[in-house]
């Protein structure tokens, strides 16, 4: 007997309204297209969204009205070349971007190309377009400038010696318009080695210039630490390259913040083009995988660091949805000055239209259990931790506006899976929505959440927080 599969569109009306009460609705179920990629994009002033699936050599279009959550038309285009790989599905301004690539074993060429998709149509406005090709295998991705007005494609090229300890990364860099007409392209070879260097973020700034943040050892090694317990030392500072892609020239910015050592970190643009840095930081004696606060400082028009903030974080936000136990914990060691947020990781920074910034922090660590049966065999498995969010909002002016936990307890053995949140703002307010155990709806602060387990149910839950109070 032949299987049909049938999907439902769920939306909240918040979404395009705003509503203060949380109501959702769900369509009338449609035949799903079960595929490996699966992208989606919405334009709420057409009050459309579309997903873009491909399976095997098709690609799937849909379109559907999100005000009455119908599908509205669904296409299956088959016209691409065999062997193709998809690159990256983007939206940039108005328009969506399908990127794929091709590799001729033969000719040793890599391609790239792009199709536009039109939203309203429903089909691709055209066959694909060659945007270049280069005589060897690449990796690519994609960064975009702030306006959108540029896209930076960048591929990472082989390296021509396969020790790290004597190779310099070649990396490609070509700048587009938001039309995909290249305005300049170069290879860039970076300042240090593959073991001296890596690589932590990325960005663009409205003039398609791009800038590498990276981790940098002075003396050679792939060691980010050395000693042991107190004698135990940063071993790597950090810098900011800027580079000129036209006229093929690097521009480096040594980062030091006195004495703190960076958790995580990003890159971003201001409304005065100004290019900000903002992340978490803990002492240099703690641990470099927890937060002992926020840091943002900007850097001018020389490359100098000016205007450095450190904001620590409260006591009275890491004891929120603890037990009790930890909360003295917590008090003892704030008295020392060593309570922290733990594996706390950067998830976003939003950069709002009045300059304020917004930080949201997740608690994400992964366990290693191992166990060995009666016959001595060994087996060793992992589980993946997604707990407490932190949001932070960061005045225009450099002040702290407020600070807030929000929690959560999500565990699962197979990877992210369903865990995790999303992020949207909408009418002054920020949403966050992930999956969780419907213990929690009921939480007091001295209490830790329950914990939700992936792929065995849940319940869909948002939290609201207002942009400018902080009120949950």
């Amino acid at each position: 007997m032949k299987k049909q599969s049938l999907y439902f569109l769920l939306l909240f009306p918040f979404l395009l309204s705003a509503q203060n009460d949380f109501d959702y609705k769900v369509s009338t179920p449609y035949k799903v297209i079960d595929a490996y990629h699966k992208y989606y994009f919405s334009d709420l002033s057409e009050e459309k969204m579309i997903g873009i699936k491909i399976h095997k050599n098709a690609v799937h279009i849909q379109t559907f009205d999100t005000k009455t959550l119908k599908e509205i038309k669904r296409e299956k285009f088959d016209d691409f070349p065999q062997k193709y790989n998809v690159s990256e599905v983007k939206k940039i301004k108005d328009k969506i971007y399908f990127f794929y690539t091709l590799w001729d074993k033969k000719t040793k060429i890599q391609q790239l190309f792009v199709r536009a998709i039109d939203f309203n149509r429903c089909t691709f406005n055209s066959p694909g377009k060659m945007l270049f090709e280069l005589k060897e295998r690449v990796y690519f991705s994609y960064l975009y400038a702030p306006n959108q007005d540029k896209i930076l494609i960048q591929c990472r090229k082989k390296p021509e010696k396969v020790r790290d300890a004597i190779n310099y990364d070649k990396i490609g860099l070509y700048i587009f318009d938001a039309e995909l007409n290249q305005l300049v392209g170069n290879e860039i070879q970076m300042p240090y080695t593959e073991k001296q260097m890596d690589n932590i973020d990325y960005h663009v700034d409205k003039e398609g210039n791009p800038y590498i943040l990276a981790k940098v050892r002075a003396d050679g090694s792939s060691k980010n630490f050395i000693g042991n317990g107190k004698n135990r030392t940063v071993n790597y500072h950090l810098e900011l390259i800027k580079i000129n892609v036209k006229n093929n020239s690097i521009k480096i910015t040594k980062i030091e913040l006195d004495e703190y050592q960076i958790a995580s970190i990003w890159l971003y643009e201001g409304v005065d083009k100004s290019i900000l840095c903002a992340g978490f930081y803990n002492k240099k004696e703690l641990s470099s995988q927890n937060a002992d606060g926020v840091f943002l400082f900007k850097m001018d028009e020389d490359g100098l660091i000016i205007n450095k903030k450190f904001y620590k974080i409260p006591v009275e936000v890491l004891n929120q949805y603890e037990k009790k136990i930890t909360q003295k914990k917590n008090s003892k060691k704030d008295k020392k000055d060593k309570a922290e947020f733990g594996s706390l990781v950067l998830r976003k920074l939003i950069v709002q239209p009045d300059n304020s910034i917004l930080l949201v922090g997740e608690q994400y660590f992964i366990v290693e259990h191992t166990s060995t049966d009666s016959n001595g065999n060994t087996k060793t498995r992992y589980s993946y931790h997604y707990y407490d969010l932190l949001i932070t909002k960061i005045d225009a002016e450099g002040e702290l506006a407020w600070m807030r936990k929000l929690p959560k307890r999500q565990v699962g053995s197979r990877g992210r899976g369903g865990m995790g949140f999303k992020h949207m703002s909408i009418n002054g307010n920020h949403y966050f929505v992930y999956l969780d155990n419907v213990k929690n709806m009921e939480l007091t602060l001295d209490k830790r959440p329950a914990v939700h387990s992936d792929g065995k149910g849940g319940f869909l839950t948002s939290y609201r927080l207002n942009n400018e109070t902080g009120t949950v």
